[in-house]
């Protein structure tokens, strides 16, 4: 059998015809995610699913569209509310091995905080250790309440696996009172203008992902955002001091 009649029956004639090589389609790694909610006056609620602790709730999902939120309120009182949500997930680009291909990341990231004092973040990271985030309440990233569209473009190798990171967490201060949320949600795409031959390649995610954007109707009012969102300085680092210490221990 000569190179063009081996090249239909492995169905890589696109690479023959530009004198690329075709790989060999890569098996993801499965999604994980993870939740936690915290509630001062009944602890701690870790989960493996949504979580729900009195004045506090946290989900992920990974489709119609990949997602992660969380959400905490209370009254003024000796107690705080917080939550986190984490998802991570894989993601390879199918198609001809003609050296790096341009890919999009783009996210939609909300976070907002009832009164200034309550902290609310949201945040993606990817593979090359960079990050979209927004976070308020408290100082750090870059201190807006949201980010639409916000983007990461990225050099990447066809058959290599690549991850995304989602990690938001709303928490209430149990002395001012008020609510938290936040979210986060991101959409993978080959960059038409920077790829040489775009329409040759292709995202393929962790099976069960699914790599869309929410409609406007999923997202909250903007009225709403405000009387939504928390969040706690001292109470965050608490949370995420305690899941690195579990990854640690892992």
């Amino acid at each position: 059998m000569d190179g063009r009649l081996a090249c239909i029956a492995a169905a890589a004639c696109a690479a023959f015809a530009i004198g690329g090589t075709a790989k060999a389609a890569v098996v993801l790694p499965a999604f994980h995610g993870s939740t936690e909610c915290v509630n001062g006056g009944t602890g701690v609620v870790d989960a493996a699913g949504p979580c729900t602790n009195v004045g506090a709730s946290a989900f992920f999902t990974p489709a119609p569209f990949a997602t992660v939120q969380a959400t905490a309120s209370g009254p003024a009182s000796d107690f705080s509310n917080g939550a986190l949500a984490f998802l991570t997930y894989f993601y390879t680009i199918d198609g001809p091995d003609n050296g790096p291909v341009a890919v999009d990341i783009v996210a939609n990231l909300l976070a907002t905080s009832s009164n200034g004092i309550n902290l609310g973040f949201a945040a993606l990271n990817d593979t090359e250790g960079h990050q979209l985030c927004v976070q308020i309440g408290a100082s750090g990233c870059n201190g807006v309440a949201s980010l639409s569209g916000g983007k990461l473009v990225e050099m990447e190798t066809p058959g290599v696996v690549y991850s995304i990171g989602l990690e938001v967490e709303a928490s209430e201060n149990g002395f001012f009172g008020g609510s938290a949320f936040a979210s986060a949600d991101p959409f993978i795409g080959i960059d038409p203008i920077l790829t040489l031959d775009p329409e040759l390649y292709s995202i393929r995610l962790s099976d069960g992902v699914a790599n869309g954007l929410p409609s406007a109707a999923f997202l909250p009012e903007p009225a709403g955002w405000a009387m939504l969102l928390a969040g706690f300085g001292a109470l965050g680092a608490r949370l995420r001091g305690r899941r690195r210490a579990g990854l640690a221990a892992g």
